[in-house]
C-alpha cells in the first residue's frame, strides 16, 4: 500500500505518481500553477531546517469538515486541522466534466485512505 497519488492536471484526475510523472513530461505546466505537497510514510509533511514556524491557538485556530450522514446526523468522517488549505487547478478545471473528473479522484484518495484506516485497525486486533 505504498502508492502515492498526485492531480494530474492534464486528465483532471488523482492518479499513481508514476502515471502523472510520464503524463506530465509531455506537457509543460509552470510550477505556480499546482502546489505540490509530498508527504512521507505516515503522512508527515517533509520538514526543511530553513522553514518558519507558524503558532496557532489550541482551538480557536482549528478548522473542522464534519460529514454527517443526514438522517442519522451521525459523523462519518471529518477532515480536522490548523491552516487547512484545499487548492484546486482552475485553469484545467473549465467545465463539469473536468471538476467531476476531479471529483472522481478526490473519491477514490478516500476510498483508499479508508481501506487503509480499516485495515490499521484489523491489524491491531
Amino acid at each position: 500500500m505504498g502508492s502515492k497519488f498526485r492531480f494530474n492536471p492534464s486528465t483532471g484526475t488523482m492518479e499513481a505518481e508514476s502515471r502523472v510523472e510520464a503524463d506530465t513530461k509531455e506537457q509543460k505546466i509552470s510550477q505556480d500553477s499546482m502546489r505540490k505537497v509530498h508527504l512521507k510514510a505516515g503522512g508527515k509533511p517533509n520538514v526543511s531546517s530553513t522553514e518558519g514556524i507558524v503558532q496557532f491557538r489550541e482551538r480557536s485556530d482549528y478548522t473542522i469538515f464534519q460529514f454527517i450522514e443526514p438522517r442519522t446526523q451521525n459523523v462519518l468522517g471529518y477532515i480536522g486541522g490548523y491552516a487547512l488549505d484545499f487548492s484546486f487547478n482552475l485553469e484545467q478545471i473549465k467545465s463539469t466534466e473536468r471538476m467531476e473528473q476531479l471529483l472522481e479522484g478526490m473519491k477514490g484518495l478516500f476510498r483508499k485512505m479508508i481501506a487503509e484506516q480499516i485495515l490499521r485497525q484489523v491489524d491491531k486486533k
